[in-house]
C-alpha cells in the first residue's frame, strides 16, 4: 500500500541504535550498500513502470481498491510511491530515511490496515522490481545474486520496522483491553460488594415486608369479617325497609278504603236526616189533624148534650174520638221529641264523621308522605347494600392480593438470603 505522510512528528535522531543494530543483524556492510546504489540507479530508470506494474497488481483485489478509495486515492499513493521508493535505496542509510520507513508504519498502523495485506503488498513490491534487477544482471549471475541480496536486505529492514509499528500497535491495544479489563473486573468487585449488602438489605426489607403484609392481611381479614357483618345488617335492614313500605302502602289503601265508607255512612246519615225531618212535618200535620179532632170532638159533645138523650150515644162517640185525637196527638208529641233528639245525635255523628273525614285525609296524606320516605329509604338501603357488597367483594380480592403479597415477600426474602449466603460462601 505505502500510505505516507510529508510531515513526520518523529525525532530523527531517535533510530540511530536501532538501525545500527538492524543493519549488523541484516549484514548491511558498505559493500551492501553499494549494491543498493545500483538498485537505486535501476528503480530511477524505470520508476514509472514500476508503480504502474505495482498498483496494477494490487487492484486486481476489489477489497484493497475499496480500502484505499476510503483513505486516499490511487494516483496520490502512486505520487507518493514515486517520491518515497528510490530514498528506500540509498547508498547512505540515514535517520531522515529511517524517518520515512517508520512513518509508513505509523500511518499502515492509524488506518488499521490488516498486517497480512502488508506483508503481500511487500511481496508484490519484490514481483515487481525483481524482473528489472534480473534485465539488468542477467549476464552476471553472481552480480545478481549479491543486488538481490542487498535487495532482500533493506526490504527485510522495512518490513521489520513496519512490523514492529503493528506488533506496538496490538500490544497497546492488548494493554488497553486489560487495563480496562481490569477496571471492569474492579467495578464488578464493588458492584458484586453492592449487591451483597443491597442482598442483605432486601432480605431485612423483605421481612419487614412481610410482616408487614401479614400485619395487612390479618387487617384485611376483620375488615371483611366486619364488612360481612354490616351486609348482613345492611341486607336485614333493605328487607325491613321493603316490609314497611308494604305495610305503610297497604295503610294507606285500607285509609282511602275507610274515608270512602265513612263518606258514604256520611250521605247515608244526612239522608236519614232528611228523612227524619219530612216524618217530623208529617208528625205535624197530624198534631194538627188531632188537635182539629180534639176540638170537632169537644164541639160534636156540646151539639150532642144539647140534643139531650138521642145526641147521648153521639156523645159517647165523640168523646172516644177526643181521646183518640189526643192520645194521638201525645204519640205524635212524643215521637217528634224522639225524632228531633236523633237529628240532634245525627248532626253531632255528621259533624264528627266531617272531622273524621277530615282527619282521615291529614293522617292519608302524611301517610302518603311517609310511603314516599319509606320508598326512598328502601332506596338508599338497596343502594346502600349493593356499595356494600362491592366492598365485601373488593376486600375478598384484597386478602386474596395481601395473601400474594405475603407470598411474594417470602419468595424475595429467601432469595435475597440465598444471594446473601451466595456471596458469602464466595467472599
Amino acid at each position: 500500500m505505502f500510505f505516507t505522510k510529508n510531515k513526520t512528528n518523529v525525532s530523527s535522531g531517535s533510530y540511530t541504535v536501532k538501525d545500527r543494530i538492524a543493519k549488523e543483524m541484516l549484514q548491511m556492510d558498505n559493500e551492501s550498500l553499494g549494491y543498493l546504489g545500483e538498485l537505486k540507479t535501476i528503480i530511477d530508470q524505470n520508476l514509472d513502470s514500476i508503480t504502474d506494474d505495482f498498483y496494477t497488481k494490487l487492484l486486481k483485489v476489489g477489497e484493497i481498491e475499496k480500502f484505499i478509495n476510503k483513505y486516499s486515492s490511487i494516483d496520490k499513493l502512486k505520487m507518493t510511491f514515486r517520491d518515497f521508493l528510490p530514498l528506500l535505496y540509498e547508498i547512505h542509510i540515514t535517520p531522515e530515511h529511517m524517518d520515512k520507513i517508520y512513518k509508513i508504519g505509523q500511518v499502515h498502523n492509524r488506518i488499521q490496515l490488516p498486517v497480512s495485506w502488508f506483508l503481500l503488498s511487500v511481496g508484490a513490491l519484490k514481483q515487481t522490481i525483481l524482473p528489472y534487477v534480473f534485465q539488468a544482471y542477467k549476464s552476471d549471475t553472481n552480480h545478481l545474486y549479491k543486488v538481490i541480496i542487498a535487495f532482500n536486505q533493506i526490504t527485510d529492514y522495512m518490513e521489520a520496522v513496519v512490523m514492529e509499528e503493528f506488533v506496538q500497535r496490538y500490544s497497546s491495544a492488548l494493554k488497553e483491553k486489560i487495563e480496562v479489563e481490569e477496571k471492569l473486573l474492579e467495578q464488578q468487585k464493588a458492584i458484586l460488594v453492592n449487591i451483597e449488602d443491597s442482598s442483605h438489605t432486601l432480605a431485612a426489607a423483605a421481612e419487614e415486608t412481610t410482616a408487614s403484609t401479614e400485619q395487612m392481611a390479618e387487617s384485611v381479614g376483620k375488615i371483611k369479617l366486619a364488612a360481612t357483618e354490616v351486609k348482613n345488617e345492611s341486607n336485614q335492614t333493605r328487607l325491613t325497609a321493603i316490609d314497611g313500605e308494604k305495610s305503610i302502602h297497604q295503610t294507606v289503601a285500607e285509609l282511602e278504603l275507610l274515608s270512602s265508607a265513612t263518606t258514604d255512612v256520611q250521605k247515608k246519615i244526612e239522608v236519614l236526616n232528611v228523612t227524619s225531618q219530612s216524618v217530623f212535618n208529617i208528625i205535624e200535620t197530624i198534631t194538627s189533624i188531632a188537635a182539629q179532632t180534639n176540638l170537632l170532638a169537644l164541639n160534636a159533645a156540646i151539639e150532642a148534650a144539647r140534643a139531650g138523650d138521642v145526641g147521648r150515644g153521639f156523645a159517647v162517640v165523640a168523646d172516644e174520638v177526643r181521646k183518640l185525637a189526643e192520645q194521638s196527638a201525645d204519640s205524635a208529641h212524643q215521637i217528634a221529641d224522639l225524632i228531633e233528639k236523633n237529628s240532634a245525635s245525627t248532626n253531632e255523628v255528621v259533624t264528627s264523621m266531617t272531622e273524621q273525614i277530615a282527619m282521615m285525609g291529614k293522617v292519608g296524606a302524611s301517610v302518603k308522605i311517609s310511603a314516599n320516605q319509606m320508598m326512598e329509604i328502601s332506596t338508599s338501603t338497596d343502594k346502600n347494600y349493593q356499595h356494600i357488597d362491592h366492598i365485601d367483594h373488593s376486600l375478598e380480592n384484597l386478602s386474596q392480593t395481601a395473601q400474594e403479597i405475603e407470598k411474594a415477600s417470602e419468595d424475595v426474602t429467601k432469595s435475597a438470603t440465598d444471594l446473601a449466603d451466595m456471596f458469602a460462601q464466595h467472599s
